[in-house]
């Protein structure tokens, strides 16, 4: 594990990092909703989502940090992209918290620009916790 993971947002990335949905649930706080949903439903659906990459041939995911870049959304909003290590796929994550840390929600962003990147359409490798 990473030395000192400080704060619950640190723990979450590290675990998503790690693919690792067991400790995701144990860490997010069950009185919570996340991405409009109950913390199980949410749990359950990101669940999938790990299980995909995993199916893909991903033994982790490599974060990159970047912006939401709609404007009528979260303009601006920073937050993190999760790309499978070996598919490519990737998950665009914003993750809401507190001035110590402690994770208020988390939701995905389909407007987001990772930093460094000019505007492309990656919607064939976007991997989706609602996929309604």
């Amino acid at each position: 594990m990473r030395n000192a993971l400080k704060t619950q947002e640190e723990a979450l990335i590290y675990f998503l990092e790690l693919l690792d949905i067991d400790m995701i649930d144990t860490l997010l706080d069950n009185n919570r909703t996340y991405q409009d949903m109950e913390k199980h439903e949410f749990i359950r659906k990101l669940g999938y989502v790990i299980d995909d990459f995993l199916q893909a041939g991903d033994t982790k995911l490599i974060r990159r940090t970047g912006i939401c870049d709609a404007v009528k959304c979260h303009f601006k909003c920073k937050g993190h992209t999760f790309t499978g290590n070996y598919s490519g796929m990737h998950i665009d994550l914003i993750i809401e918290k507190n001035e110590d840390g402690k994770v208020l929600d988390v939701y995905e962003c389909i407007f987001f620009l990772p930093d460094g990147e000019e505007k492309t359409t990656c919607y064939q490798t976007r991997v989706k916790i609602d996929r309604n």
